[in-house]
């Protein structure tokens, strides 16, 4: 794995659990009864959440895509390409 995996998957769990609360108290979900402090909060508040939950659905789409990738490459046996493995040390 290459640093830039690792850099840009601890900025894909750090950047949403840094920002959770940037909108103070208002709820996730954005209720309407919740009593916003200017009309447009709650459009704020609605792109926000949107743009987490597809934020997550993408990760694990892409972790479920490189599971589906790797998975069979390790649990198929690996056939020896030389023939003659065990003769080689005889002479």
């Amino acid at each position: 794995m290459t640093i830039e995996y690792f850099v840009f998957g601890t900025l894909w769990i750090v950047i949403p659990t840094r920002t959770i609360n940037e909108l103070g108290t208002i709820p996730f979900f954005c209720p309407m009864d919740y009593d916003y402090k200017f009309p447009q909060l709650r459009s704020v508040c609605q792109i926000r959440t949107t743009n987490l939950v597809f934020m997550w659905i993408t990760s694990i789409s892409i972790l479920l895509a490189w599971i589906w990738t790797v998975l069979p490459e390790l649990l198929t046996p690996k056939e020896d390409d030389d023939e003659n493995y065990g003769e080689k040390g005889k002479a």
